[in-house]
């Protein structure tokens, strides 16, 4: 009887870990896992009269020496999977079909950029370094749900500033490079 106790509870455990294994999608950000929080939904979202958003996740926030505040949101509607940067004067961002989610390929961040360049990193990213143009490192501060906002201080914003974006596990590896805006 005891054996037969033994063998079940294995069984419930290995199916246990199969179906969370089946259930566990690396292409979608850690974010959407967690519980909804104030602040979770932006103002304007990218969804459309026929595909609301479903989820929405503010996954960073940077507030600039004159206390302007811009955020990052990743959001879900039914058909697409989407990273937002939004300020108090403009929003930009991107959406992939939800079958492709937003690490497609292997890739390791989602990236957009403006004013400032922001992005969401899959879990096993633990530092982002921003490379600019004449070859000097700065460090992205990660936030918990994996994700960053770097202001690169220009009067005309980040594009053109940044040459790469690295990402690098936790033995210092690089795992990912992006090409910068």
């Amino acid at each position: 009887m005891a054996r037969l106790a033994a063998s079940l509870l294995v069984l419930v455990v290995t199916a246990s870990i199969l179906v969370t294994a089946a259930l566990a999608n690396p292409t979608e950000p850690r974010a959407f896992s967690r519980a909804e929080r104030t602040g979770d939904w932006p103002a304007h979202g990218p969804g459309s009269p026929g595909d609301p958003v479903q989820v929405s996740r503010r996954v960073a926030q940077y507030v600039d020496g004159r206390g302007r505040s811009t955020e990052l949101f990743v959001a879900k509607t039914r058909q697409r999977v989407c990273i937002m940067l939004v300020s108090r004067s403009a929003a930009g961002g991107g959406c992939n079909p939800l079958r492709v989610g937003l690490f497609p390929r292997g890739t390791k961040l989602a990236i957009t950029s403006g004013k400032h360049i922001a992005g969401i990193a899959t879990d096993d990213v633990k530092r982002v370094v921003l490379i600019g143009i004449r070859g000097r490192r700065h460090a992205a501060r990660l936030s918990p749900d994996n994700a960053f906002i770097y202001d690169c201080k220009a009067w005309n914003g980040c594009p053109g500033l940044v040459a790469t974006i690295n990402a690098y596990d936790g033995h210092g590896k690089l795992i990912d490079r992006v090409a910068g805006p």
